[in-house]
C-alpha cells in the first residue's frame, strides 16, 4: 500500500465514514474507493476534491513531505521550460495546477498561457485571477493579474479591474488604460490619458527632493534641471498656471542656494530669482481656490489643490497620492516654515536682514491676512 492510499484509509476512518458513505460524498463507486485503499490511484482531477474533502492540502493527502514538493516543482519548472508546443504546455500546466492549486507561480504561468480566444476560457481566467489576488500578496503577480483581466475584459468591466491597481501604480493604471482605448479606437481616450500621464511625471521628476546636506552648490545644478523641465512647459511664454506654485518653490530654493554659495558675484542672479520666486507665489495666491489650472497637455486641468485632474467632460479623477502639495502652500508657511525659518532655511540667513527680504515677507503676509 502506497502513502496516498493508507492516507485515504487513514483519513476516512477519523472522519468515521464507510467506503459507501466517502463515495457516495464523492460521487463515485465504492470500489473505487476500496481500489484507491488497496494502493490504486483517484483520477488526478479527484485530487483537489479529496483534499477539499478531508481540509487538508493535496501535498499532505499524497503525503509528501516539504522537501519532496520542492524538488517536485523544480523537475515541474525544468521539464516546463523544454516544452514547445503549446497545447502540451497548457496540459501540463492545468496538470501541475490539480496537484498544487494554490502554488500561485503556476496560476500566473496558467492565466497568461490559456487561449483566450473562447468565453469559457475568459471565465476561467477570471476564476484563477481572482484566485491569485486572493491568495498572493507579492506586487507582481497581483499587478500582472489584473493588468491581464484589464487587457481581455469588456469595456464595462474593465475599470473594475484597473481600479485594482493599488494607488502606487496610477502610472500603469493610465498606461493600461490609454492601451485598451487605443486597442477599441478611441483616439480621443487615449489622447487624454497619456496627458494626464504626461502630468504625473512631470510631477513626480520636479517633486524630487534633493537634500541640502549635498551642499549649496551641488543642490544648485539639481535644482537648476528641474526648473528647466518646468521652463520646457511654456506655451507663448507663458508657464500654465497649475505648475505656478512648483515653479515659484523651485526658484525659491534656487535663490537659497546661490545665497548659501557665499559667492557674491551670484547674489545678484540670487536677488533675481528671489524676486522672481516670490511674484510667482504672488500671482498664486491670487488665485481662487475653485479655479481649474491649464497644465499645457492637451485638455487636462487640475484643481488648485492639486488633488484632482479634470477632463474636458469635466471628470475628475483624484491623483492626490501622486501628484506633490505644492498647490497646498499657504502664506503662513511660506513666510513661517521658509522664508523665517533660520534652521531650515540657513542659506537665507546672510540676507534677512535686507530691506528686500524683509518687504518680500511683509507681501506674503499680506495674503494670509
Amino acid at each position: 500500500m502506497n502513502q496516498l492510499s493508507q492516507n485515504i484509509l487513514k483519513l476516512r476512518k477519523s472522519a468515521n465514514l464507510t467506503q459507501e458513505q466517502l463515495a457516495a460524498e464523492l460521487g463515485v463507486t465504492p470500489q473505487s474507493v476500496s481500489n484507491w485503499e488497496r494502493g490504486g490511484a483517484p483520477d488526478i482531477s479527484l485530487l483537489p476534491v479529496l483534499a477539499n474533502f478531508f481540509s487538508v492540502t493535496i501535498d499532505e493527502l499524497m503525503g509528501n513531505s516539504a522537501e519532496n514538493v520542492q524538488e517536485q516543482k523544480r523537475a515541474f519548472w525544468r521539464e516546463l521550460n523544454t516544452i514547445t508546443d503549446s497545447e502540451e504546455l497548457l496540459n501540463c500546466l492545468l496538470d501541475e495546477y490539480r496537484k498544487f492549486p494554490h502554488d500561485c507561480l503556476i496560476m500566473h504561468r496558467l492565466i497568461h498561457t490559456i487561449p483566450q480566444n473562447r468565453k469559457e476560457n475568459i471565465v476561467f481566467i477570471e476564476e484563477l485571477c481572482e484566485k491569485l489576488l486572493s491568495e498572493s500578496n507579492d506586487p507582481d503577480l497581483r499587478e500582472s493579474a489584473i493588468s491581464l483581466m484589464a487587457r481581455i475584459s469588456r469595456k464595462e468591466e474593465r475599470e473594475k479591474w484597473l481600479s485594482r491597481l493599488p494607488r502606487r501604480m496610477l502610472c500603469r493604471q493610465h498606461m493600461m488604460r490609454k492601451w485598451c482605448y487605443m486597442r477599441d479606437g478611441d483616439v480621443s481616450g487615449a489622447v487624454a490619458q497619456s496627458d494626464v500621464l504626461a502630468v504625473i511625471q512631470i510631477d513626480e521628476i520636479c517633486d524630487n527632493l534633493i537634500p541640502d546636506e549635498i551642499g549649496a552648490q551641488e543642490k544648485e545644478k539639481r535644482i537648476r534641471k528641474q526648473i528647466d523641465v518646468l521652463e520646457s512647459l511654456r506655451v507663448n511664454d507663458l508657464l500654465p498656471e497649475a505648475w505656478l506654485s512648483m515653479y515659484a518653490y523651485k526658484t525659491l530654493v534656487l535663490s537659497a542656494c546661490l545665497f548659501g554659495s557665499l559667492d557674491e558675484k551670484k547674489y545678484a542672479e540670487a536677488w533675481d530669482a528671489f524676486e522672481l520666486a516670490v511674484s510667482c507665489f504672488e500671482k498664486w495666491f491670487a488665485i481662487p481656490e475653485t479655479a481649474l489650472l491649464p497644465t499645457g497637455f492637451g485638455d487636462i486641468r487640475l484643481t488648485k489643490d492639486r488633488q484632482f485632474a479634470v477632463y474636458s467632460d469635466g471628470t475628475r479623477e483624484y491623483i492626490a497620492y501622486c501628484t506633490s502639495a505644492f498647490g497646498r502652500i499657504t502664506p503662513d508657511y511660506l513666510t513661517t516654515g521658509c522664508l523665517n525659518d533660520r534652521s531650515r532655511w540657513a542659506w537665507f540667513n546672510p540676507v534677512r536682514d535686507d530691506m528686500r527680504f524683509m518687504d518680500a515677507v511683509r507681501r506674503i503676509d499680506a495674503f494670509g491676512g
